[in-house]
């Protein structure tokens, strides 16, 4: 079977590739099931250190891991790998102004989620947002939208939708929005079965994934959509901006969609 591509070198080498040789690599998630069924999480992060990782996200004990990767790390001869880590890391660091930055505050953290970290987090989540199909000619615009799958997830799509005065039905609706976030850590990311069946039920609209691109293909019959890659408060107003017809999606898909 093949592996990951947190743990491939093709991958890393692909990517540096495409970007630049000097890009910093961060894993996917070493606690996903595609890596923890099948390696120990040790074993995991040293492959994915070998491969050219620079960063290891999310593993389950960071401290632990950490104790026993940096004994393991020069056992098995990656002493060029992690200072080749070391310094992409600490690079990036540089270009992001960190070693210059006034020291905290008492209050630590509380530059998170200050204003101009919002309005960046805007600018990224409209930049990201990417089209499927003929978007532009499914928009719903004055005949409102039915939010189908989303619940709680996407208060802040349904919230932005009604500020820029657009109408939201629970039913009966025959150009439907499905707004939808896929489930993480079930070994694949999915629609549930509710969200499949309800959305069968109105084909022909436009559909709007708030994470994966692959749930539009499991929703056939559905040619056009938006997809906003995360269910963040800043993705999901930016992708009711641009189903309210009020912003572009410049984005690009990642991958190549089979939609039947």
């Amino acid at each position: 079977r093949r592996r990951p591509a947190t743990l491939s070198a093709a991958a890393y080498g692909l990517l540096r590739k495409v970007m630049d040789p000097s890009v910093c690599a961060v894993t996917d998630a070493l606690d996903m099931k595609a890596v923890a069924d099948r390696f120990g999480e040790l074993d995991a992060a040293l492959a994915a250190l070998a491969a050219g990782a620079d960063v290891l996200l999310v593993p389950k004990d960071p401290a632990a891991l950490l104790k026993k990767l940096t004994a393991k790390a020069f056992a098995r001869g990656l002493e060029r790998r992690v200072e080749e880590a070391y310094l992409r890391v600490a690079a990036l660091k540089a270009r992001a102004g960190l070693f210059s930055a006034p020291a905290p505050s008492r209050r630590g953290l509380s530059v998170i989620q200050s204003a101009a970290h919002l309005r960046a987090a805007d600018r990224m989540a409209a930049a990201a947002l990417a089209p499927v199909g003929l978007w532009r000619e499914n928009l719903p615009g004055s005949r409102g939208v039915r939010l189908i799958g989303a619940g709680d997830a996407a208060a802040a799509f349904a919230a932005e939708l009604k500020r820029l005065g657009m109408r939201i039905w629970q039913g009966g609706l025959p150009t439907a929005v499905v707004a939808l976030h896929p489930r993480a850590y079930t070994g694949r990311i999915a629609l549930g079965v509710a969200a499949r069946e309800l959305s069968s039920q109105t084909r022909g609209g436009l559909v709007v994934s708030l994470g994966s691109p692959f749930v539009f293909t499991e929703l056939h019959g559905w040619k056009a959509g938006l997809c906003a890659f995360s269910n963040s408060e800043a993705s999901q107003r930016s992708a009711a901006r641009a189903l309210a017809g009020r912003a572009p999606a410049p984005g690009r898909m990642p991958v190549a969609l089979d939609l039947e």
